[in-house]
């Protein structure tokens, strides 16, 4: 079975045109809802675990899993996407290994600055993307998406030895600011977890002022219009075939 999924997200044949289309509809309609559903069996241990390793270090759930919990009350179905300080992640990492996380994937952009792990959990993804701080831009930080301005965006894909390298000129690394980096704790089904303190603000940075109601159209690359994420071109993943302990 993952020999077959490697052919899959390697080959150019089904990652172009009308058989990706076919190929993503299949993905977000049998094999992603699985997906939540592990996430949502091991969401509460993963914020006990992420707790535990970063202490009081500053660290914060964002993006969908922050807004369905602020505007829905709650998290299911969602996947777990947190952000942390670079330095901050650097340091913790290793504790995050030994505490049962493993490297899943990890994202480059056009400079080669290492932007976001994607770490495993008993077998459920967890993103961390690296906060940065500019003293002209204050806090922002990259994800890593093709270029949906291209009705058909071209990547490459190749295979070496327990990698699987995805490189290209439409392969792109967004950056997008954020209003502040100030956390609090909030509880979930009775587990503390560190999301934005400014909520609202944080929401809006990312969903626009119309984050009150759901919309089906949502793109993080064009969205929203107070907030239009940079595009970089010539990003880089690196996908572990088997999940690894280091990148060395």
């Amino acid at each position: 079975m993952k020999n077959i999924i490697l052919k899959i997200k390697s080959s150019k044949i089904l990652n172009r045109g009308i058989l990706k289309k076919i190929k993503d509809k299949i993905y977000f309609k049998y094999i992603n809802p699985r997906e939540e559903g592990r996430t949502d069996e091991y969401r509460l241990e993963i914020f006990n675990k992420i707790s535990e390793v970063f202490g009081d270090t500053d660290w914060m759930l964002f993006c969908g899993g922050f807004l369905r919990y602020y505007r829905d009350k709650t998290m299911k179905g969602q996947d777990i996407d947190i952000c942390v300080k670079e330095e901050d992640l650097e340091k913790k990492l290793p504790l995050l290994i030994e505490n049962g996380f493993l490297i899943k994937q990890v994202f480059y952009n056009n400079n080669n600055e290492l932007t976001e792990y994607r770490l495993l959990y008993k077998n459920v993804e967890v993103d961390i993307f690296n906060l940065y701080y500019n003293e002209n831009e204050g806090y922002y930080h990259y994800f890593t998406l093709e270029d949906s301005r291209k009705k058909n965006a071209k990547l490459d894909r190749k295979i070496e030895e327990n990698k699987l390298i995805i490189t290209g000129n439409d392969y792109i690394s967004w950056k997008r600011k954020l209003p502040d980096y100030e956390v609090k704790e909030y509880v979930y089904e009775g587990t503390k977890f560190k999301g934005p303190k400014n909520a609202v603000e944080n929401i809006v940075a990312t969903y626009g002022e119309g984050w009150r109601v759901y919309d089906p159209n949502y793109d993080p690359r064009t969205n929203p219009e107070n907030n239009k994420p940079m595009p970089f071109n010539n990003a880089k993943s690196v996908v572990y075939i088997d999940a690894v302990k280091s990148l060395e």
